[in-house]
């Protein structure tokens, strides 16, 4: 009960956040193509739900102890409010339910790889290749981060300035989808 109101505002930012992206995505499919944004809203849903579903179903033969799980497991930490991962996390990998960490680890990637990329990305996807796809992208958007945090933290003139503005913001735009090479 302690830290009830960290908990409380915790949840609301992370709430807030995910809200702003989808408004984000929303007005940005409306925007770019015909349709009403009702009917964007329901592509938006569809195209995390068909993510999630298709990584849930690809996570179900990890375990814990597996590479694959160990390196997706900081998507489950994302997903927790922040005072509740700086207080617990070292017990949630063996405290919380192995299949309930599958699917946060599946639904927070869905929501990303959805939010960055778009619908229609996820809807020209093969569905065969949707999980290994997201999972591929996922560590490609680990090493874009990695890249940006570098780039950010360069105190070499050449990295600074206009320039450098322009090398962080096509990073963060485009840079997972582009190493995947699909379109």
């Amino acid at each position: 009960m302690a830290i009830k109101p960290e908990l409380v505002r915790d949840v609301l930012k992370r709430l807030r956040h995910l809200a702003r992206l989808e408004a984000e995505l929303l007005f940005r499919e409306y925007r770019n193509y015909p349709g009403s944004l009702p009917h964007f809203s329901e592509r938006i849903s569809n195209a995390i739900n068909k993510v999630t579903d298709a990584l849930t179903d690809a996570l179900a033969v990890y375990n814990p102890e597996d590479t694959l799980f160990q390196e997706l497991l900081p998507l489950v930490k994302e997903n927790l409010p922040e005072k509740l991962a700086e207080m617990a996390w070292d017990r949630v990998p063996s405290r919380f339910p192995v299949q309930y960490q599958r699917n946060a680890i599946a639904s927070t990637l869905a929501s990303k790889l959805v939010y960055q990329e778009g619908i229609h990305f996820v809807e020209t996807q093969p569905d065969e290749k949707l999980a290994e796809r997201a999972i591929e992208y996922y560590r490609e958007d680990q090493r874009i981060q990695g890249l940006v945090r570098k780039l950010e933290n360069s105190t070499e003139e050449p990295l600074r300035g206009e320039d450098a503005d322009k090398i962080l913001d096509l990073l963060k735009r485009g840079g997972a989808r582009t190493l995947l090479r699909v379109f």
